[in-house]
C-alpha cells in the first residue's frame, strides 16, 4: 500500500500519473475531503496499513517526519516529495538532522589566519572525519575563521598573507573559501553546517555554545602554524581507511546534472576525465599539455568521451586544439568537478589539488602520475611521504584497490597510455571473471 501524505495539487498529480497509485490511499492529520479527494485520518491510516509506503506532500513534512520517528515507523520506507525537482527525495540517512543535541557535534574550526585557503583544507577535513569517528559523534559542524578582528573593513592579513601568497587580499580569501572550502563541506555527508566568523565573532560564539566538542582542542591558539599532513595522523589513518571510503560524494542534483551532461554529449561512451594543472607557480609540476592533446588523439573516440577539465584561473586562457571536450563548468564549480570524477570510467591527472580527492571520494576510478623531482620541496620523495604517506614506487594504503592508482612517473606521452591501456587491460580481465 502507498499512502500519499496531503491533498494539494501535487499529490493528486501524481495519484493520476502513477500506475502504482491506482490503490493509493489519501492521508491527513484529521480525515477530510479537500478538492474532491476523501482521506484517511494519519493515525488511522497508520494503524490499517503498518509498514505502508508513505509519500510526503505536505509542506509541514519536518513534523510529520518526527512524529513519524516517536511512532518508530520504519524511514526507509518514507519520502518526501520535492515540488522543484518533481521527483521523491529518500529521507533515510537525513532524518537525524531534525533531531541532535550538541554532545553530538564535533566543532571544526578552520583558522585562515594560520591555515592555507586551498585543497590543503580537504587533508584538514580528512583529520576532522578521523576526530570524529574516534570520539563516537555523529555530526560536524565547521567554523571558518576569518583574517579579519571585527572591524568593518579592517583584516588581520599579515600572516595569512605570508601562508596564502602575497597576492592573498581578503577578496581573494573569500573567493576561495566559496570556490573550496563550502563545497568541500557540502560534500562531507557528517557536516551540518559551515559557517564563516570574525575572531571576535568566533569568540563570543564559542561564550554562548558553553561545553562543547572541538577540533583542534586548542583551535584558540591563532599564531599557531597548522599543516594537517596525512604523516601526522598515520596510525588513525591506517585504522579508519576502510571507514573513510567514500566519506565525500557530490549531492545527486549535482550528479544527475553530470549524468544529463554525459547523457547529451557522451553518447553512451566511457568518460575519460583529464584534470590539468596550470598553475602559475613550480611550473615544472604542471600537466604536459602537448602529450595530453596526442593521448587524446591516440584514444578510441568510439568507445571513449575524453573530456578536460582546467584549472579555475585558466578556463578561458588559449588551449591546443583538441577533439575532447572542455568542460569549463567542472573548472568553475567543485562540485560539478567531484560529480564528473565520480561519474568517470577513468581519471586522470598529475598530482595536484583536486587530485587529492580521488582517494576518498565514493565511487572513483583514477591513476594519478607523480613524478619525484627535487627541483621543489613539494616534489622530493620526504614531502610527498609527510604530506601524503606516499612511498616512491608503491600504491598508498588508503587507496582503494585497482580503483585509484599512482603511476609513479612524470605525464610523458608513453607514460600516460602505459598506465592507461594497463588500467583497460586489469579492468576487461576484471569484468569478464
Amino acid at each position: 500500500m502507498i499512502l500519499l501524505y496531503g491533498i494539494n495539487e501535487y499529490s493528486i498529480a501524481y495519484f493520476e500519473e502513477n500506475e502504482s497509485c491506482d490503490s493509493a490511499k489519501f492521508v491527513t492529520t484529521q480525515s477530510e475531503e479537500r478538492f474532491g479527494v476523501s482521506s484517511l485520518s494519519f493515525d488511522d491510516a497508520i494503524a490499517q496499513f503498518p509498514d505502508s509506503e508513505i509519500i510526503i506532500f505536505s509542506t509541514f513534512s519536518k513534523e510529520i517526519i518526527s512524529s513519524l520517528i516517536h511512532k518508530n515507523y520504519p524511514l526507509k520506507k518514507v519520502s518526501v516529495y520535492n515540488r522543484f525537482l518533481k521527483r521523491r527525495v529518500e529521507t533515510e540517512g537525513l532524518i537525524h538532522r531534525y533531531q541532535y543535541t550538541n554532545d553530538e557535534v564535533l566543532h571544526c574550526v578552520y583558522d585562515l589566519n594560520n591555515c592555507l585557503v586551498t585543497f590543503d583544507f580537504f587533508l584538514y577535513l580528512v583529520n576532522a572525519e578521523i576526530e570524529r569517528i574516534k570520539r563516537g559523534l555523529q555530526f560536524i559542524k565547521v567554523h571558518i575563521v576569518l583574517p579579519l578582528d571585527g572591524t568593518e573593513g579592517s583584516t588581520n592579513l599579515e600572516d595569512s598573507t605570508f601562508r596564502n601568497g602575497e597576492h592573498a587580499d581578503i577578496d581573494y580569501i573569500l573567493g576561495r573559501v566559496s570556490g573550496i572550502i563550502e563545497p568541500l563541506c557540502q560534500c562531507h555527508k557528517k557536516v551540518l553546517s559551515v559557517s564563516r566568523h570574525t575572531r571576535d565573532d568566533f569568540a563570543a560564539y564559542c561564550t554562548a555554545l558553553g561545553e562543547f566538542e572541538a577540533f583542534p582542542v586548542d583551535f584558540s591558539n591563532s599564531r599557531l602554524l597548522r599543516q594537517y599532513y596525512y604523516s601526522n595522523i598515520e596510525s588513525d589513518l591506517r585504522h579508519y581507511a576502510h571507514e573513510l571510503e567514500g566519506f565525500v560524494s557530490a549531492p545527486k542534483s549535482t550528479i544527475e546534472l553530470v549524468d544529463r551532461f554525459l547523457s547529451e554529449f557522451g553518447e553512451g561512451r566511457k568518460p575519460i576525465v583529464i584534470t590539468l594543472r596550470e598553475y602559475d607557480f613550480q611550473h615544472h609540476r604542471n600537466s604536459k599539455h602537448d602529450d595530453w592533446v596526442r593521448f587524446i588523439e591516440n584514444l578510441d573516440h568510439q568507445e571513449y568521451f575524453p573530456i578536460i577539465v582546467r584549472d579555475t584561473y585558466k578556463v578561458y586562457a588559449p588551449f591546443p586544439e583538441t577533439k575532447a571536450y572542455i568542460f569549463n563548468e567542472a573548472s568553475i564549480d567543485l562540485k560539478v568537478r567531484m560529480a564528473l570524477y565520480q561519474r568517470a570510467y577513468l581519471n586522470l591527472s598529475v598530482n595536484c589539488g583536486p587530485s587529492s580527492l580521488f582517494y576518498f571520494l565514493d565511487n572513483c576510478h583514477s591513476i594519478e602520475f607523480r613524478d619525484v623531482n627535487p627541483e621543489s620541496i613539494s616534489t622530493t620523495s620526504e614531502q610527498m611521504y609527510k604530506a601524503s604517506l606516499m612511498v616512491e614506487g608503491e600504491q598508498p594504503f588508503y587507496a582503494k584497490k585497482n580503483r585509484n592508482l599512482v603511476h609513479w612517473a612524470d605525464d610523458t606521452f608513453d607514460n600516460i597510455n602505459q598506465a592507461f591501456n594497463q588500467f583497460v587491460s586489469e579492468e576487461t580481465k576484471r569484468n569478464t571473471e
